[in-house]
């Protein structure tokens, strides 16, 4: 039996909706956090399936879980709910189909008191199921290692960046949002909401600090997972309007806050055509436009501001619409997901051989160590890398590597060279169905 602590270091908010699925997994990982002075807020909005009834049986078990039923489907007003309620000192926020790591809270917690932060975050592992088996990756929330593991202040201009995801990889001191006015928009159902949590959280936070460290479980093959709803072509424009204004009635108004705004914008744009169907593409894609045109026109946005990443993103679609259709259908052909999963397929009982020790290499070679994958050997052309060692893995020449495992399926991880590296193993004997780059 887990008793109700007197005082309540962490308040974990679960929004739930027609959970029933993966629920009862949720919340236990939620229980068995290393940490016991914390409370469990389940709110409910609306649930028809048996999400009630899980919560009420892991209740009779713990008395920290509070089950809040309310009639808002909301998931922004879940969390507003549940920060007005919690008792902690600080909030987290733990998904419904989600999961996180048994040290997640002590450690952000114990970070948080000792620099007195506002926000302490860390990275997470999505974690996904290929042929009965679960995998996992590791994603960095975060494109430089020099913001990781020390405190940032707001002073800090350089070392500052806001994430475009993982609300839910973090604590926030609760005083600092009730004090810096930031509530999740309330627009319909789980919406995108935590676009503008992030931008405000991130820009109006004195004290942060990101650990690089996996600590919280994403589940990406979820396929009732809101982001995949086609229903929702357009709710990402209102959420970026939001935050619009948001920052209108703070008085933001230095020119870089409105770049990283614009940024974030189409960023956001990008992100939700990509991942509609077809006809909600087709659909999507005038409002785009037409969110372009305006923005161009009102000079809000202009070709300067953005480099070729965000081209891309924006004026390509203005520019040349059916170019910018074509690179996105390459992009969905070569999600990391379906790349790997190919790549599982492949290998399956058979050796495994990865060719390339750079750093694309040795990050390969720490996926499919982390997953618990053996791999026979490490080859490399460099001389100044044979030799060496790589995640516990000798780096040897390919020559030595080929006449041992010829039977062997090679993975070749630079794929720049992947050409080269491919005719290379071809006049060495290995049978082309067996060389596979790796993207």
């Amino acid at each position: 039996m887990y008793l109700t602590a007197d005082k309540v270091k962490v308040s974990i908010i679960i929004p739930v909706h027609n959970s029933e699925k993966y629920l009862r997994e949720c919340v236990q990982s939620a229980q068995m956090q290393a940490m016991g002075d914390l409370e469990i807020l389940c709110i409910d909005g609306g649930s028809t399936d048996l999400s009630a009834e899980i919560i009420s049986e892991l209740q009779k078990e713990d008395q920290r879980i509070k089950y809040i039923k309310d009639a808002n489907t909301s998931y922004g007003h879940k969390l507003n709910v549940g920060v007005q309620m919690a008792k902690g000192d600080y909030v987290a926020i733990l998904e419904s189909d989600d999961k996180m790591y048994c040290s997640m809270m002590v450690e952000l917690y114990n970070i948080a008191v000792k620099f007195n932060a506002d926000i302490v975050d860390a990275d997470y592992d999505a974690i996904f199921f290929h042929d009965g088996k679960e995998y996992r990756n590791t994603i960095h929330k975060y494109g430089t290692q020099q913001i990781y593991n020390k405190l940032i202040d707001s002073t800090d201009v350089t070392n500052r960046e806001f994430p475009s995801c993982g609300i839910w990889t973090g604590i926030y001191k609760k005083e600092f949002l009730i004090g810096q006015r930031i509530r999740l928009n309330e627009s319909k159902g789980a919406s995108f909401q935590d676009t503008s949590f992030l931008f405000l959280t991130g820009l109006l936070a004195d004290k942060v600090y990101h650990l690089c460290k996996p600590l919280y479980q994403y589940r990406v093959d979820n396929n009732g997972s809101s982001v995949k709803d086609n229903n929702k072509i357009h709710e990402i424009i209102g959420e970026c309007e939001f935050l619009r204004r948001e920052l209108m009635e703070r008085g933001i108004q230095d020119e870089e806050t409105w770049k990283m705004y614009y940024t974030r914008k189409y960023n956001a744009f990008f992100w939700n055509y990509s991942r509609l169907s077809s006809e909600g593409r087709e659909i999507f894609l005038k409002s785009y436009l037409k969110e372009l045109k305006n923005d161009a026109e009102a000079g809000n946005i202009n070709r300067k501001m953005f480099g070729e990443y965000l081209y891309d993103r924006t004026f390509q679609v203005m520019d040349n619409k059916d170019k910018f259709i074509k690179m996105v259908l390459a992009q969905d052909a070569k999600s990391w997901i379906t790349m790997f999963c190919i790549l599982l397929d492949k290998i399956k009982n058979r050796s495994l051989v990865i060719f390339g020790a750079g750093q694309r290499g040795e990050g390969l070679i720490r996926l499919m160590q982390y997953n618990h994958i053996s791999i026979q050997a490490v080859c490399d052309n460099a001389e100044c890398l044979q030799g060496t060692v790589k995640c516990g893995i000798s780096v040897r020449s390919v020559k030595s590597v080929v006449s041992k495992f010829g039977d062997a399926v090679y993975i070749i991880a630079n794929k720049n060279n992947a050409m080269e590296m491919k005719e290379q193993l071809i006049k060495m004997g290995i049978d082309k169905a067996d060389i596979v780059v790796h993207e």
